[in-house]
């Protein structure tokens, strides 16, 4: 019995094998704001997580339920966005590079 737990555990905790990481971190700020707009700010970087992964030609937030993104990027500037509008996150390039 505590075997088959331990195999749905380690299934269910692995990822698929076509998802390549893409970008992972901690991020400076946070912001949430719910459907009632209720707005929670996230000071400390210890309590989120970003995870953006890529599935064939797709990207997902996987930090976020896997929500499908696009990315934009303008000069040093890189923006993924949420297709569902749930939301955003963006950086420079420079930060990736001094890291």
């Amino acid at each position: 019995m505590k075997s088959i737990f331990f195999l749905l555990v380690f299934l269910i905790s692995t990822p698929s094998f076509g998802q390549e990481l893409v970008l992972t971190g901690t991020p400076s700020k946070t912001i949430e704001i719910d459907q009632f707009g209720e707005r929670r700010v996230f000071d400390d970087p210890s309590e989120v997580d970003l995870r953006i992964v890529k599935d064939g030609e797709n990207l997902y937030w996987a930090s976020r339920g896997n929500v499908q993104l696009a990315v934009t990027s303008a000069g040093i500037y890189i923006t993924y966005i949420a297709i569902d509008g749930s939301g955003y996150t963006d950086l420079t390039s420079k930060t990736i590079y001094d890291r």
